[in-house]
């Protein structure tokens, strides 16, 4: 058939524009792809860094407890009689001294040993003028003035006759902080600090990309927006993420509030260990004008398999404990509240383990020996609550939680019994000097309860009956009650 050339150039026309549709479609699509996949890694990122800051606001808030609670005594107590309740409390406590200061700055301070330190000057000090206003606070690490190493102050106001006076204070050691940030990230290509409103370094690991440089923002080349939205957010005390650039590599960064002194948690981690979408697939389509429309179908179909493999692999990072390769305290949460859900007329047991001893066991042998060993205890702790309805899980250091169906009290300490045997006597290297101890606290689901509580508040619960269990010296086993709840703030204001 003839065609004129006003037809054919209209053919071309109308060829040239569906492939320019197509290339544009496959140029949105993929554009919108990789925005989701983008989405997907700050939601894990955000994962992440919210089980960093739930360890880091669950020690604060121990410590903030501890410090409360004895406030509460003091404040009813004679002044001569203060001092030596201090000695005794912070023989008994995560902190390496206790000390009380009036309103002019002076205080006193006992450490652990008993040793008194009199008229310590803290007037000049953020912290105790915060706390002096009425609230708890923390100073920045500093030089431990009496040791090695670094160290924070937290203080807590002593209210007496609607007055605050005094201001109780104790020192625990930065490593405990810093033992948190080192939790390794996204196969430990990730990183972790505390950072302060203005985005400035409060702690860091030694010989992490942040150590020395004193603020986030110096971290690489970072855009103004971002800039902006960063400060914005750190601000008004709002989670945020932005992206910066070192080199030639790309990373993702998040920062979420602890709720403590304007701090915030601040993680950081390469795109490449992400996984995200390379930009050149986006451009790609640009040298397949003519097959366009294949270019579509295909480009499409490799997203979507990139997408899926990608999502599976972060999955995997942001699900499966680092150290002992079992399912982490995420997706123990996500799990526990699952079968709770699913079965809400059977008894659970929700337990919380402590190995006592293994921090100088790991001091002593090595970090590798340590990781060795926790593996080990993580399948000791997985036979012994086996079936579809048990998990269980590593959190940090040397904790352990789980869950599995309650049988009966006799049936959980026997259980708890034979862990208990494995831990002490089955060690890879043994130590006679610092042997293993096994301590868990356990809480079950017929508990009677004012209302309906989370999964982590059972978790707390056990933690409670945990710290009864971890005063004595062997392996021991408390189940949480309301005497176990009585015992334990005992513990935490016991005087003379």
């Amino acid at each position: 058939m003839y065609r004129s050339k006003r037809q054919i150039k209209r053919i071309y026309a109308i060829a040239f524009l569906v492939g320019g549709l197509f290339l544009v479609c496959s140029l949105m699509l993929l554009r919108y792809a990789t925005g989701q996949v983008e989405q997907v890694s700050i939601v894990h990122l955000y994962e992440t860094t919210t089980q960093l800051r739930v360890l880091l606001q669950r020690q604060l808030t121990q410590n903030f407890q501890t410090l409360n609670s004895l406030a509460i005594t003091v404040g009813y107590m004679p002044q001569q009689k203060t001092l030596p309740l201090l000695k005794e409390i912070n023989s008994n406590s995560d902190f390496i001294r206790i000390g009380i200061a009036n309103s002019s700055g002076k205080a006193e301070v006992a450490d652990a040993h008993g040793t008194v330190y009199h008229d310590v000057d803290l007037s000049s000090e953020n912290f105790f003028r915060r706390a002096l206003a009425g609230h708890p606070a923390l100073s920045p690490p500093r030089r431990n003035p009496r040791g090695p190493g670094r160290v924070i102050y937290c203080a807590v106001p002593v209210e007496q006759d609607s007055k605050i006076n005094e201001v109780l204070f104790g020192v625990t050691k930065a490593e405990v902080f810093l033992n948190i940030l080192e939790t390794p990230l996204f196969n430990a290509t990730g990183f972790a600090a505390l950072i302060d409103a203005q985005g400035r370094i409060v702690l860091s690991p030694e010989l992490s990309p942040v150590d020395g440089l004193g603020s986030v923002f110096n971290l690489g080349h970072i855009g103004e927006a971002d800039r902006r939205n960063a400060l914005d957010g750190m601000a008004h005390g709002r989670r945020s993420y932005f992206l910066y650039e070192n080199g030639k590599k790309q990373y993702l960064a998040a920062f979420d509030p602890i709720q403590s002194n304007d701090w915030f948690l601040f993680c950081a981690v390469p795109l490449d260990a992400l996984g995200l979408v390379s930009p050149l697939l986006l451009y790609g389509g640009g040298v397949v004008t003519i097959l366009a429309l294949l270019c579509f179908i295909f480009l499409t179909w490799r997203v979507y398999r990139l997408t899926e493999w990608r999502d599976r692999q972060l999955q995997k990072l942001a699900f499966v404990d680092p150290v002992t390769g079992g399912i982490n305290s995420h997706r123990l949460r996500l799990e526990a509240t699952a079968l709770l859900h699913e079965h809400p007329n059977m008894v659970f047991a929700i337990w919380l383990a402590d190995i006592k001893n293994f921090k100088f066991y790991n001091k002593m042998l090595g970090v590798e020996a340590g990781d060795r060993e926790l593996r080990r205890i993580a399948r000791v702790l997985e036979k012994e609550g086996q079936g579809p309805l048990a998990r269980c899980c590593h959190i940090s250091g040397d904790t352990f939680a789980g869950i599995l169906p309650f049988a009966g009290r006799e049936s959980i300490i026997a259980m708890c019994a034979r862990a208990a045997s494995d831990v002490e006597n089955g060690a890879y290297q043994s130590s006679h000097i610092f042997p293993l101890r096994l301590h868990i606290g356990i809480y079950t689901t017929d508990t009677v309860e004012d209302e309906e509580i989370p999964f982590m508040e059972m978790i707390n619960r056990a933690s409670i009956a945990l710290l009864v269990a971890k005063t004595q010296d062997e392996s021991a086993f408390h189940f949480y009650t309301d005497e176990i709840c009585d015992h334990a703030l005992r513990l935490c204001t016991k005087a003379n």
